[in-house]
């Protein structure tokens, strides 16, 4: 989440144009994305396994979830998005993250992590096969190319992210969160952050790789050794700036380091570093939503229309430290109150409705809290 705030912040903040800061903090933040999905990803694997037959029961209130950002969390960030430029073409993290709620939980109770992973890996192979490959005209054929697989000549959707290639990336994840839940389950902390450091180490070499190949294809570039469409596409795949739709390069360098901060925080919770900070840290990720929704407002209605009269552009430590602080502090207090019971569309309550009424008005015993994050 702070690496969202910083990219946002950047965005809004420095208005002048070609910003050296803006474009440091909108290349830090690029940490945000795939870590944010890996972390969704791992989560629904991860509770697979540790959770076992009460999973089931969770289900329910992970559909709930996804049908909550879809519905309503999708329209509440788009309305902090009107203020500069009135239209419907965005789709949003929340929205990968929502349908991955959904569907996930029924894939990883059908389908071995193995078959998981090579599912994944062939929906984003097959997505940059689509996006290289088709090129429609119509604008309605436009607008589902660059919501399934993305396009990297967006020109129909103002911004969105591609289902299909996060998707992919997202179930692959749930492997790896799979085996995270095996580690847990046996009372091995230990290894799983070991296991996390070997996730993050091979995700260096890599992107060591893709580096060295990407100034290969500059090089050619320069040699003019391949053809105009074929040098475009390696440089493109082997571009750590390459987002939208998602590179190999750019998953392997920030989602390693995405993995690296992970890691960080697994060795801090099985050595007892910082367990005060963690602690923080845990409630106010699992109020990650207000947080991302608020930051929204305040960075792209608030400060997008006082920034003009803000004094001293060179505080902007100080701004940035004070939006940091506002929308942390605001999750954390919605998450101790327990603000998350709200974010819900009611269908688990309809589910146990219904079970209620088919056990003869004995309330059932199978939901559980639920995800509070």
């Amino acid at each position: 989440m702070f690496f969202v705030l910083l990219d946002h912040f950047g965005q809004t903040f420095f208005t002048e144009g070609d910003s050296p800061l803006a474009r440091w903090m909108a290349e830090v933040g690029m940490v945000a994305t795939p870590t944010f999905v890996a972390i969704s990803g791992m989560l629904i694997g991860f509770l697979h396994r540790s959770r076992g037959a009460d999973f089931q029961r969770m289900r329910v209130k992970l559909v709930d979830r996804g049908l909550f950002l879809l519905l309503v969390g999708h329209l509440l960030i788009l309305g902090a998005h009107l203020t500069r430029t009135f239209t419907l073409r965005y789709t949003f993290i929340t929205d990968i993250v929502g349908v991955s709620m959904i569907v996930q939980p029924w894939i990883v109770t059908t389908l071995r992590p193995r078959a998981r992973v090579w599912i994944g890996l062939v929906a984003y192979v097959v997505s940059w096969v689509v996006v290289e490959s088709w090129h429609p005209h119509a604008s309605l054929l436009m607008a589902v190319k660059e919501a399934t697989v993305g396009s990297r000549d967006q020109a129909f959707m103002v911004y969105v992210f591609p289902l299909v290639p996060w998707f992919g990336f997202d179930m692959a994840c749930t492997a790896l969160g799979d085996r995270l839940g095996v580690h847990f389950v046996k009372g091995h902390p230990k290894a799983m952050a070991r296991l996390m450091a070997r996730v993050s180490l091979c995700g260096v070499l890599a992107s060591v790789g893709l580096l060295a190949a990407h100034l290969v294809v500059k090089a050619l570039a320069h040699g003019g050794r391949l053809a105009g469409a074929a040098l475009q596409l390696a440089y493109a795949l082997t571009s750590v700036s390459q987002k939208l739709p998602p590179a190999p390069a750019y998953l392997a360098f920030f989602g390693t380091a995405g993995s690296c901060l992970i890691t960080f925080w697994l060795i801090a919770v099985v050595r007892g570093w910082i367990p005060r900070a963690t602690r923080v840290a845990a409630e106010i990720g699992q109020g990650s939503f207000v947080m991302f929704t608020l930051q929204y407002y305040l960075f792209y209605t608030l400060l997008f229309l006082v920034r003009p009269r803000l004094p001293a552009a060179g505080l902007w430590p100080i701004y940035l430290f004070a939006c940091v602080f506002a929308v942390a502090a605001a999750a954390y207090v919605w998450q101790r109150r327990g603000g998350s019971r709200f974010l819900t569309v009611g269908y688990a309550s309809l589910v146990e409705w219904r079970r209620t009424a088919a056990s003869g008005g004995r309330r059932s015993d199978t939901l559980v809290p639920g995800v509070t994050g």
